[in-house]
C-alpha cells in the first residue's frame, strides 16, 4: 500500500500555552488535555478547523474534531494540508495502530511524543472516495460502542447515588462510620511494572501474557480487556513481572497521570493479565466489600482529595505511601454486604450492555485491521455486518431501513443466512432477529418471505 509521511499531509497550528487548570466542568467547547478522556470544556476556543489532537505527555492518546475546541500546551493539534485526506481517516488510523504512537513516547520520568516523531509517521493513501468508505463503515462502528457507553453510564450514575443514599459521602464520612487505611484494609498494594522496551511485544506470541495499561480502565469502574494491549513474553512475566499479576476483585487506580484516579475493578472471568507502573494494585481484606472499596474510592470527593496530594507539575505522581494512607469509612460489613446485592441486580443489565460493547469493540478492531492491512474488499459484507450490529435483540422493531434500502444489502443477508454464512454467533442471532422482523409486517409491506426449495427439501428465504 502506498504512503506518505505524515508531514506532507498535515502542518501543525500554533501552539497553546493553556493549563489542566484552565478547564471547566462545563463550557461550549471541549477542552482537550494529554489524556484518552474528554473531561474539561471551555468557553472559549482556539482552534476552529477540522483538526488531529495529540497529547504529547503520559499516555498515547489522539482525539478528532470538526467542531471549535482549545486545548493545553501538552497537545498537539494538526491542520490538514491536501485536499486528498479525509482528517478522519488518518485519526482511524492511528488509533487503530496506537502502538506507532506509543512507539513515540521517550523520556526517563514522564514520557512525551515529539511533533518530528509524528512528523515521519507514515500514513497509508488511499483514493479519496476509499477513505470515505472506510470513515463511514467506522463511523458506524464507533456509534454502537458510544451509544453502549451512555447505557452503561446511566446505570453508573444510579450506582452512585445509590451509595451515597446508603453510606453518605466517604470523604466528609457523615454517617460517622469507624474509618482505616488502606494498608490496614488491605493485604496487598503495590504498584506495577513495566518491562523494558526490548520485551514488549505489539502482537501476541505463544505463551505470551497481555498487560493492562491506563486506557484499559473503564470510565464507570470496570476493565475494557478488548482495548489493543501489548504483551510480554510468559518468562518475562513469571520473572520480574511476578509481583504484579491481578487477580480476581483487584481493585486498580492509576497512580501516574494526568489523568489521575482511573479506578476499576478485576472480574472474576478473566484471563491471566499484567499491570504496568502507572498503575497500583489494591486487595481488599474480607472485612472490606471490593465493591464497597470500588464506589468509595469513585466518590468524586475522595478522588479529588486524592488528587490533591500528587506531586509533580508537568506529571502527576502518587507514591505507594500516599495509596496505603488513603482513609475511608468501614462500614458494618453486613451492609456492605447489601450495596454488593444491590450491585448485582443491575449485573446482568450491566453484563449485557458490556457484552454488546464488548462485541462492538471487537467488530471495530476487526475491521481496523482489514482497512489498514488491505484485507477489506469494498464489498457488500463488511458493510452488511456493521449494520446487523446495530440490531438490539431486545427490541421487536429496529430500524431496518438502510438493509431494507438497497436490494444488494437485502439479498447478500438472505444468502448469508440460507447458506450459514455467519462465523459469530452474535450476528447470526441479530440477522435471524432482524429477518424475523421484516417477516412479520403486514404482507402488501413484505420485502422477504420463506419458500419451500425442492433440492434441498426445506424452507428457504427469499425476496418477494
Amino acid at each position: 500500500m502506498k504512503t506518505k509521511k505524515f508531514s506532507t499531509l498535515f502542518k501543525f497550528a500554533a501552539k497553546s500555552n493553556l493549563k489542566a487548570s484552565d478547564g471547566d466542568e462545563s463550557g461550549k467547547y471541549n477542552f482537550y488535555t494529554s489524556s484518552t478522556i474528554i473531561s474539561k470544556k471551555t468557553d472559549s476556543a482556539q482552534y476552529y478547523d477540522e483538526s488531529i489532537i495529540f497529547g504529547n505527555g503520559g499516555t498515547a492518546n489522539i482525539h478528532h474534531s470538526i467542531e471549535p475546541f482549545s486545548t493545553t500546551s501538552h497537545c498537539i493539534v494538526a491542520l490538514k494540508l491536501s485536499k486528498d485526506i479525509n482528517p478522519k481517516f488518518v485519526y482511524y488510523y492511528l488509533l487503530g495502530n496506537i502502538h506507532i504512537l506509543e512507539r513515540g513516547f521517550k523520556g526517563a520520568g514522564l514520557k512525551n511524543i515529539s511533533p518530528k516523531y509524528i512528523e515521519n509517521i507514515d500514513i497509508p493513501i488511499l483514493p479519496p472516495e476509499e477513505q470515505n468508505k472506510i470513515v463511514t463503515i467506522l463511523d458506524r462502528s464507533s456509534f454502537i460502542i458510544n451509544k453502549r457507553e451512555e447505557s452503561i453510564k446511566l446505570i453508573d450514575e444510579l450506582l452512585r447515588a445509590t451509595f451515597l443514599e446508603m453510606f453518605g459521602d466517604p470523604y466528609f464520612n457523615s454517617l460517622k462510620f469507624p474509618s482505616d487505611t488502606l494498608e490496614n484494609l488491605c493485604q496487598f498494594i503495590t504498584k506495577g511494572t513495566t518491562p523494558k522496551n526490548e520485551d514488549i511485544l505489539d502482537f501476541p506470541i505463544d505463551n505470551s501474557i497481555p498487560f493492562l495499561k491506563i486506557y484499559h480502565i473503564t470510565e464507570n469502574g470496570g476493565i475494557n480487556f478488548n482495548y489493543k494491549p501489548s504483551y510480554v513474553s510468559l518468562a518475562v512475566h513469571n520473572s520480574f513481572l511476578n509481583r504484579s499479576k491481578v487477580l480476581p476483585n483487584d481493585i486498580l487506580m492509576n497512580i501516574v497521570g494526568p489523568p489521575l484516579g482511573k479506578i476499576g475493578i478485576v472480574p472474576n472471568d478473566f484471563n491471566e493479565w499484567n499491570i504496568n507502573q502507572a498503575m497500583v494494585i489494591f486487595r481488599p481484606k474480607d472485612l472490606i466489600s471490593p465493591l464497597y472499596l470500588l464506589h468509595a474510592l469513585r466518590s468524586k470527593t475522595l478522588l479529588k482529595s486524592i488528587e490533591n496530594q500528587a506531586v509533580g507539575v508537568r506529571q502527576q505522581n502518587l507514591s505507594l505511601k500516599q495509596c496505603r494512607n488513603i482513609k475511608i469509612p468501614v462500614p458494618p460489613i453486613i451492609l456492605q454486604n447489601k450495596f454488593e446485592s444491590i450491585i448485582h441486580i443491575y449485573s446482568s443489565l450491566l453484563s449485557k450492555f458490556n457484552l454488546s460493547l464488548n462485541q462492538a469493540i471487537v467488530l471495530r478492531n476487526s475491521l481496523y485491521q482489514k482497512v489498514f492491512t488491505g484485507e477489506l474488499n469494498f464489498n457488500v459484507d463488511f458493510e452488511l455486518d456493521a449494520l446487523i450490529q446495530e440490531i438490539d435483540l431486545q427490541k421487536k422493531e429496529n430500524d431496518l431501513s438502510k438493509i431494507t434500502g438497497d436490494i444488494a444489502y437485502l439479498q447478500r443477508l438472505i444468502d448469508k443466512l440460507n447458506n450459514q454464512e455467519f462465523k459469530e454467533k452474535d450476528l447470526y442471532d441479530k440477522a435471524k432477529h432482524g429477518v424475523f422482523q421484516l417477516m412479520a409486517v403486514k404482507e402488501e409491506e413484505r420485502k422477504v418471505v420463506q419458500e419451500y426449495d425442492e433440492n434441498s427439501k426445506r424452507l428457504k428465504l427469499a425476496l418477494k
